[in-house]
């Protein structure tokens, strides 16, 4: 009420520290009056116009018009649900009606627009985001109020897996590798110029079974394995093996 009265004044060409005293004696005065005049209708009595016709002789003209707004300003704003004008009866609580048919309720077009056109959402879907992505900050900074909330942020943050449970979730491009190319791993020993007998062969073999048993390694990284493991056993490395079993097996007949 006071803001109101406020601006009016300095829209008026008031000065601000002119217009907020004013404002601070028409709002008390209009309290004041408002206050008397619901007392003489709740009482019965007719209100005193007297006092009100001198001050406003007292008053000029355009200052008379100030105190008038704050006046009815304060009639509009206070105790506008309490009495009728007249002071007699209190306001009636209206309520609906059951046997009107309800406008919200129901598929059923009413025909009242024919061109639906101009009736459609054109704003632009940047503010929509922008709105969702503010209120997604905000909620990160406050954290996630229960359980709930705290297992939907590790899902997408991928650190839970979705319901349903999906033992491939993530995968990505190990999702179209068949599950034989893990397992049968031998069949790539031939190609790398492996022995296909002795230690060698016999320990490379050792390698492919563990291989595929290890289900968090990707085919590329196992393929990676068995190519390292061709490269160090070369063909030097091939002979000085071979010597070494052999001499091996030699000394075990003699003992």
């Amino acid at each position: 009420h006071y803001i109101f009265v406020v601006y009016f004044l300095f829209k008026s060409g008031i000065k601000s520290t002119e217009a907020q005293k004013l404002a601070e004696n028409a709002v008390n005065e209009a309290q004041e009056r408002l206050a008397t005049q619901r007392k003489a209708q709740l009482e019965g009595l007719e209100v005193a116009e007297e006092t009100e016709k001198q001050q406003k002789v007292k008053r000029a003209e355009e200052e008379q018009r100030f105190y008038d707004y704050a006046y009815q300003m304060a009639e509009k704003m206070l105790y506008q649900d309490d009495i009728l004008g007249d002071g007699s009866k209190a306001r009636k609580t209206i309520k609906p009606d059951p046997a009107v048919p309800s406008l919200l309720k129901g598929s059923k077009r009413l025909g009242i627009w024919k061109n639906l056109e101009g009736c459609q959402d054109h704003s632009l879907g940047f503010w929509s985001e922008w709105d969702h992505r503010a209120a997604r900050i905000m909620n990160q900074s406050l954290g996630p109020e229960n359980s709930f909330e705290e297992q939907i942020e590790w899902t997408e943050q991928g650190k839970q897996w979705p319901y349903p449970i999906d033992n491939e979730y993530m995968l990505g491009h190990e999702a179209e590798v068949p599950f034989y190319e893990h397992v049968f791993l031998e069949r790539h020993l031939a190609g790398l110029g492996l022995p296909k007998d002795g230690p060698i062969a016999h320990f490379m073999e050792l390698v492919c079974v563990g291989l595929s048993k290890n289900p968090y390694m990707t085919i590329e990284k196992k393929m990676d394995h068995l190519k390292w493991f061709a490269n160090f056993f070369n063909e030097e490395k091939q002979k000085l093996i071979k010597k070494l079993h052999e001499e091996e097996q030699l000394a075990a007949q003699q003992a």
